[in-house]
């Protein structure tokens, strides 16, 4: 695969830990007023949700990011430039490299690989952004079958001084070199130039809208090892639908009851709450390949849909998705009178092998920690 040296400019460290922002996506409308009420500099002001109006999210982004500008919070351009990026959190640390990679490497036949499907109406409104704006801040991140020249070269370079070095309020460090040395970029170029395919795990719809501006567009991206990676499973939350179905099912496979919630689940068992109480179930074997095989298609077919008569799980408002990084205390409060599923992570080797086949994950089973944060790069268009 081909991946390019970009023109970026990188936050300012003095300013770095007030700019840079959690994951978009993880926080709710209200979080992400109160951070720009409180905090002129959060990059959040150039990022708005496109409802209820595109025009009015694309005027307030617009001028978020000119005021961002003019506050002068990231520095001189570098061109060219690529990025070592190294994000430290509870689990463990994953260092990647942050690079411009075609857009029409993300269309099909290309050598980054999706695994799910995209929202028409979001590519539209993030066509719209990127080139209204002309900028690209929130990297999208891929994974990559572990190499080990790149490996040597991330340890090499990762081995210096960083540029930036700075963490947030949920415990994450984030460590940035800056790598502008002619020879050291070629380098990077070709131990990639080696790389057969890379997956997508976070980012399609920003890769979708870039290439609906032009083919040739950089998409700004952030490559890890597959190995430094970390799935979060997606469980879910039912509510208002009938469960004396599901208390059948659960005592016909011998589920047994759990005196704590069952934080750890091995592939093929699902923990159940219903009636204030925890289960711990085994599901049904598939004799089929990913994705049918995997716990969130099983749960879906075996258990969501005919017992408690969940057939659309991407439209159906009594299903609730929620990522694992939630606590299954919480899952219960949200759970109510109603039920909820725990589910076991589905593995980085699952998506890569459902992606190469072409085909898609089940809606919602995969959640990578921690997300590329937004703020710390700006690259041009």
């Amino acid at each position: 695969m081909q991946i390019q040296a970009i023109a970026a400019q990188c936050v300012r460290a003095e300013v770095a830990s007030r700019v840079v922002v959690p994951s978009f996506d993880a926080l709710s409308d209200d979080d992400k007023e109160a951070i720009r009420r409180e905090n002129p500099l959060s990059f959040l002001h150039a990022m708005h949700s496109p409802e209820p109006s595109f025009e009015r999210a694309l005027e307030a982004s617009k001028a978020g990011l000119t005021h961002l500008v003019e506050a002068d919070v990231f520095g001189d351009e570098l061109d060219p430039v690529l990025f070592v990026y190294r994000m430290t959190h509870s689990r463990g640390a994953q260092t990647g490299v942050v690079c411009g990679i075609a857009a029409t490497q993300f269309a099909p036949g290309g050598d980054v690989l999706p695994h799910e499907a995209v929202k028409p109406d979001l590519v539209d409104y993030l066509a719209r952004y990127l080139a209204q704006l002309g900028v690209s801040s929130s990297p999208v991140k891929a994974a990559f079958r572990s190499d080990a020249t790149i490996e040597r070269l991330l340890q090499d370079h990762s081995a210096r001084a960083p540029l930036l070095n700075f963490g947030d309020a949920s415990d994450l460090r984030q460590d940035i070199w800056a790598v502008t040395d002619e020879a050291e970029i070629a380098a990077l170029l070709a131990a990639f130039g080696e790389v057969e395919k890379a997956y997508i795990t976070d980012g399609h719809h920003r890769s979708a809208a870039a290439l609906h501006i032009s083919p040739a567009t950089p998409v700004l991206t952030v490559l890890f090892p597959d190995h430094h990676l970390f799935i979060t499973q997606f469980n879910r939350v039912v509510r208002d639908v009938p469960l004396a179905g599901l208390r059948q099912w659960l005592t016909s496979v011998g589920a047994t009851n759990c005196e704590t919630p069952p934080v750890s689940l091995e592939p093929g068992s699902v923990g159940v709450f219903v009636d204030g109480r925890w289960y711990r179930a085994s599901l049904p074997a598939v004799p089929r390949n990913p994705p049918e095989s995997l716990d969130p298609s099983v749960l879906q077919t075996e258990v969501l849909a005919p017992i408690l008569g969940i057939e659309n799980p991407a439209t159906d408002e009594r299903l609730q998705f929620v990522p694992g990084s939630v606590s299954l205390e919480t899952l219960e409060v949200r759970a109510g009178d109603g039920a909820a599923f725990a589910l076991a992570a589905v593995s980085v080797a699952d998506v890569m092998d459902v992606a190469d086949r072409g085909l898609a994950m089940p809606a919602k089973s995969t959640y990578f920690e921690p997300k590329a944060r937004s703020g710390i790069f700006l690259m041009r268009h």
